[in-house]
């Protein structure tokens, strides 16, 4: 489901059809835009953390110890 709103969010930010349009209200047609594009940043980052601890959990994720630095 959350993948599904997500995709969704990212359909809206890119659809030029809006629930408030910026063309009859100049920047408060922004503000819908900006809820949708922070929530989206917000489930994007969110996720992440939860795949990387799925990930860490099978033993296949990124190994980090605490206190040493990673070199690349």
């Amino acid at each position: 489901m959350r993948l599904f709103l997500m995709a969704a969010a990212s359909l809206y930010i890119l659809s030029p059809l809006d629930a408030i349009p910026e063309l009859f209200t100049a920047f408060i047609g922004l503000i819908d835009d900006a809820f949708v594009v922070t929530w989206l940043i917000g489930a994007l980052l969110a996720e992440t953390e939860r795949f990387l601890e799925w990930e860490k959990t099978r033993g296949m994720g990124p190994q980090v110890i605490p206190g040493q630095v990673l070199k690349s």
